[in-house]
């Protein structure tokens, strides 16, 4: 029996939440909307991007932004922080020139989607 195929609307959608192996430098991502008018996992330090912190990111700002990983920290308990820039080399809003997220939890969470 042959398998129906999704349409490619519904491909597309599911790849964008797909967290990508392994997460290297250079590859890029679209900010999306937060479900709780703050981002879970990104934020403005290294600390409002780990599980622990909360963040203080203004969402109005950073939705639609188009960003690319330019640096990784390894923190304790094998835990990777992502340093992210816009794409355009321009800051972020009042001289933030970059952010930092858990981009595999980010992901789940719909926060960055795959460009």
């Amino acid at each position: 029996m042959p398998q129906k195929e999704k349409p490619i609307s519904a491909k597309k959608e599911s790849e964008q939440h797909k967290i990508p192996n392994p997460i290297s430098l250079g590859l890029s991502f679209i900010l999306g909307n937060p479900v709780n008018y703050t981002y879970l996992f990104i934020g403005k330090t290294l600390l409002e991007a780990s599980p622990d912190g909360s963040s203080t990111l203004s969402k109005t700002k950073l939705v639609g932004q188009t960003v690319v990983v330019t640096g990784i920290v390894h923190r304790s308990k094998g835990l990777k922080i992502y340093v992210l820039r816009r794409s355009d080399n321009k800051d972020f809003y009042h001289g933030l020139p970059q952010i930092y997220a858990d981009v595999p939890s980010a992901i789940v969470a719909q926060e960055l989607s795959l460009l």
